[in-house]
């Protein structure tokens, strides 16, 4: 909001495609944590893929979401896990659909305080809330069987 009168001024810059990046997220994420209903996800037909994202989706595009856009064309469902989080205590998580045909999801899991993932490691209560926001994503998704891929 404090970035809005300056973005001409500052355009291009690290600053300004971070807060275009996020004010995008905002319009297009879907909030279950607001009451929102979370999207049906097609049937699963092969193992469901979850990328751990060295970068956040938006970032940049580079190899994991090569990657992950290739296992979604082939059939497989994918969560990019974002190394960016959703500021807010509450156990949860938001989602992007980045496919028409619901195979691919951009996932940034709540963390209050959205810490920085190679500043430091998470200490005991950061570490249970990741857990639980990962429990429910593996509600949501209801894997039978999982690939991991980091």
């Amino acid at each position: 909001m404090l970035l809005q009168p300056i973005l001409p001024l500052i355009k291009g810059s690290v600053v300004a495609n971070a807060y275009l990046r996020e004010k995008e997220w905002q319009t297009k994420r879907i909030r279950p944590f607001y009451g929102d209903k979370l999207p049906l996800l097609p049937v699963q037909q092969a193992p469901d893929v979850f990328f751990w994202g060295v970068i956040d989706w938006r970032f940049r595009i580079q190899r994991p979401q090569h990657l992950a856009t290739g296992f979604s064309r082939r059939g497989y469902r994918v969560f990019y896990i974002s190394t960016s989080f959703v500021n807010t205590d509450k156990p949860g998580f938001e989602v992007e659909k980045m496919d028409l045909s619901g195979h691919l999801w951009n996932v940034r899991i709540h963390l209050q305080g959205r810490p920085r993932i190679y500043a430091a490691p998470p200490d005991r209560q950061d570490f249970q809330r990741i857990r639980s926001s990962i429990v429910s994503l593996l509600e949501w998704s209801k894997s039978n069987e999982i690939v991991s891929i980091v």
